[in-house]
């Protein structure tokens, strides 16, 4: 289950990436060049874990992502300018603009972090058994 979370994660962020080029401010997102080269490279890694990955790799990326976007998420609201600064976007971002990106951020990295920890509880009780 949590390889095929991965796979699905890692095709919305390809496909973020990609249609952020054609409308930046797609979902009402503040979706840069540097932002959607980073949506890209992340589901990129989890495409290429999802569908060749070995379930450790695949706990291990669902807990790094997941660390890093809800870290980015509260990045967002706490230091709006910071993230902005990040993401390459003009000066004068507040949290209330990133909403939609703050947002976004975390319920994608709670979702990678609910991945990895289910991957690695799996393994445990698969061990158990043997």
């Amino acid at each position: 289950m949590s390889r095929t979370v991965c796979r699905l994660l890692a095709l919305g962020l390809l496909w973020l990436g990609v249609m952020g080029f054609a409308d930046p401010t797609l979902l009402r997102l503040h979706l840069t060049p540097v932002h959607n080269v980073t949506h890209l490279f992340t589901g990129f890694l989890a495409f290429c874990v999802g569908f060749g990955g070995s379930a450790r790799s695949v706990r291990a990326l669902g807990s790094l992502l997941g660390v890093a976007y809800t870290a980015f998420g509260v990045l967002g609201v706490v230091a709006p300018g910071l993230l902005g600064d990040l993401i390459a976007h003009a000066p004068g971002l507040d949290a209330a603009a990133l909403a939609p990106d703050n947002l976004l951020n975390v319920c994608v990295g709670s979702v990678f972090l609910v991945v990895g920890l289910a991957q690695s509880r799996s393994e445990e009780m698969r061990r158990s058994y043997l």
